[in-house]
């Protein structure tokens, strides 16, 4: 997720500095977050990014089949 601000950011590279130096700025990004409620546990997981890339290996797994 860091890869994905600084980008986003307009930085090229990705340290320490330049991740202090985004949050010096102010700068912030919108994102999305996904909410899901299992009814079964009566529990809500929140997540972003990883929900997504999760479903985009899925697929592609699939696909090869």
């Amino acid at each position: 997720m860091a890869k994905v601000i600084a980008t986003e950011s307009g930085e090229d590279v990705l340290n320490a500095d330049i991740c202090t130096y985004i949050i010096c700025k102010g700068q912030y990004k919108l994102l999305d977050i996904i909410e899901l409620e299992f009814l079964s546990k009566q529990k809500k997981v929140y997540s972003f990014l990883s929900f997504t890339w999760g479903i985009i290996a899925d697929i592609d797994i699939e696909s090869e089949k």
